[in-house]
């Protein structure tokens, strides 16, 4: 591949990523989609529910939480005001997003053409499901995140295995699992 066909490519990626990106903070829900659950997201968040702390870890989805947290206390440090749902709902749109580049470099690196992997992305990006979860404030794009990391570091661990490309495996689980507990069906699948 020549170096300008590259950076068609690259452009190309880049330019649906930030469009689909755009699409799904812009038109994220705004209602807490899941009704009582994004409530209760958004208050453990914002620490704003009554022993807020107590719900912290969550035993189906432990790390949803506290990366919440974290993100939230990020949005509030560079200066956006956004309330817990609405900071939920964001980082799930650049998930979502993430997913899709992630996605898109793992087909790439598994043989897969520019073409068929930019179909691949397009196609699950624009799918209800996935637009649906991804501008919503709910617990499931981390965890298609993280489980899409673990499958690309299957792939390449299978390709080219090292201790590094296994060590890279077993950190995408953990953390994959550790986001939402039904990984771990979708993750023995592959194993």
């Amino acid at each position: 591949m020549t170096t300008r066909s590259r950076l068609i490519e690259v452009a190309t990626v880049g330019a649906f990523l930030s469009v689909i990106g755009f699409h799904y903070a812009a038109f994220s829900d705004r209602t807490y989609s899941a009704g009582f659950d994004g409530l209760i997201f958004s208050a453990i968040i914002e620490g704003s529910e009554p022993d807020w702390n107590k719900n912290l870890f969550h035993a189906h989805h432990f790390l949803f939480n506290p990366i919440g947290i974290g993100f939230h206390r990020a949005l509030r440090f560079s200066g956006a005001h956004a309330d817990g749902g609405h900071a939920v709902e964001l980082m799930n749109a650049l998930l979502g997003v993430a997913a899709l580049g992630v996605l898109y470099v793992g087909l790439r690196r598994a043989g897969t053409g520019s073409f068929a992997s930019l179909s691949a992305i397009f196609f699950l990006g624009a799918s209800y499901a996935f637009w649906r979860r991804a501008s919503e404030s709910q617990v499931y794009m981390l965890s298609v995140f993280l489980i899409t990391a673990f499958h690309v570091a299957v792939l390449e661990h299978l390709s080219r295995p090292r201790a590094i490309s296994y060590g890279l495996v077993i950190a995408a689980w953990l953390f994959s699992v550790l986001c939402h507990q039904t990984n771990i069906l979708l993750a023995s699948a592959v194993c």
